[in-house]
């Protein structure tokens, strides 16, 4: 976080892992979510379907597909910030294609409605090696 290293608690990212899109998608028929369509309506001008799944923590997403495609174009949860818990919402506003794997390019993120943070993906490395380094806890 801001370029220092910090611990994370196993429970923590166990819990944060679970909210994890790509981690729900590869394991959904494991038994640890329960999905639930909603309605079909315009997320941030995109005709959707909008889908709550719960994980085993109980907590809520709530993921909006596009109706068109299929893909994950945002999604709305109660998530820890800096300032403590608040809504967020996640809003995919550019797609690239990552050697044929079309994959979010641009996302922004508010909080409580107002203006938080922007990721912007430059590549999309598919196993990858990873520097082990990464982990050192530097003590």
């Amino acid at each position: 976080m801001g370029g220092q290293k910090q611990p994370a608690a196993a429970e923590e990212f166990t819990k944060e892992f679970a909210r994890d899109m790509d981690h729900i998608l590869r394991g959904v028929d494991g038994g640890d979510w329960t999905f639930q369509y909603v309605d079909d309506m315009d997320f941030e001008g995109t005709a959707a379907h909008r889908v709550v799944i719960r994980d085993r923590f109980e907590r809520s997403t709530t993921v909006y597909l596009s109706a068109e495609n299929g893909r994950v174009v945002g999604r709305r949860f109660v998530g820890e910030t800096m300032s403590g818990p608040g809504e967020l919402t996640e809003v995919v506003r550019e797609w690239a294609d990552y050697d044929g794997i079309p994959g979010p390019a641009l996302v922004t993120i508010s909080l409580e409605g107002e203006d938080y943070m922007s990721i912007a993906f430059s590549e999309y490395v598919l196993d990858g090696d990873v520097d082990m380094a990464i982990f050192d806890k530097g003590e």
